[in-house]
């Protein structure tokens, strides 16, 4: 099973607590890999 996190400051906390993705939006999660079943990050977003 997988996680996304929401983070407000930095990824760190989050990860640490064992969230697969930790991203400051919804709007960063890449759809098209999260519908195949992956947890990514939109291509070329790095926050």
């Amino acid at each position: 099973m997988s996680s996304i996190g929401i983070e407000r400051t930095t990824d760190a906390g989050l990860l640490a607590a064992g969230a697969t993705l930790a991203v400051a939006s919804l709007d960063d999660i890449d759809l098209t890999a999260l519908f195949n079943g992956r947890l990514e990050r939109k291509a070329g977003n790095s926050s």
